[in-house]
């Protein structure tokens, strides 16, 4: 994940979002059909201790698991192909299967890093995502408000930004029943939209529709503050 000054609290929520949600973010970010999932926990010791975003091994009938890694990547990492060369060395050292392996980049810019490694010998390369070219459409019907907060990342089509806006706070309204969860999924929603220079627009609207929850008033959040 991406450590880049000021660019952490997007990939901490990334993070703690997409652990909710890894069979979609494996169907429909990595494009990975699977019957069984399951987390590995891989941290590299090298000359730094860093964990990897996701490790899962990925189960299917009649057919070898194998390993899909994928880090998020918010800003581009001059650094990132030898940062994957070297988790793809540390995992296959482990595991001794396939590794395929996934950079999902959700930053403003267009990625620009570099995917590929050819030598004599010698070649490597990770698969290099950009979430604006995922249709916001899978992630914004079907009624799961993560997936739904995610869509914001994605590419919106013909929609405007406002339409857009409206849409995702329509639909994360229907997916959610409780006043304290709508609110944490829309502080998340105002993170992301960060990215997309779409926070004002955001807040303006959540400000306009019947959903306002303050926190600070919840009975519930009262009682955990206690």
């Amino acid at each position: 994940m991406d450590t880049t000054t000021g660019s952490g609290s997007y990939d901490k929520i990334m993070k703690e979002l997409l652990d909710k949600i890894e069979q979609p973010l494996i169907e429909k970010v990595l494009g990975i059909k699977a019957d069984e999932v399951s987390k590995l926990n891989v941290v590299m010791q090298l000359t730094d201790e860093r964990e990897a975003d996701f490790v899962l091994k990925v189960k299917n009938r009649g057919v070898p698991f194998f390993v899909a890694h994928a880090e998020i990547q918010s800003t581009n990492d001059p650094r990132m192909l030898k940062r994957m060369l070297r988790y793809f060395v540390h995992i296959y050292s482990l595991h001794e299967v396939i590794v395929k392996q996934y950079v999902v980049f959700i930053g403003k810019d267009k990625p620009a890093m570099n995917n590929v490694l050819d030598m004599p010998g010698i070649h490597y390369e990770y698969e290099l995502i950009d979430i604006r070219d995922i249709p916001c459409e899978r992630f914004l019907y079907n009624g799961v408000p993560q997936e739904i907060v995610l869509s914001v990342l994605c590419n919106r089509g013909d929609r405007d930004e406002r339409s857009f806006a409206r849409e995702i706070l329509t639909e994360l309204i229907a997916s959610v029943s409780g006043g304290l969860d709508l609110s944490m999924y829309v502080r998340e929603l105002e993170v992301f939209s960060k990215l997309r220079d779409m926070q004002e627009i955001i807040v303006e609207e959540v400000d306009k529709m019947p959903i306002v929850y303050d926190l600070e008033t919840d009975i519930r959040f009262m009682q955990g503050v206690q």
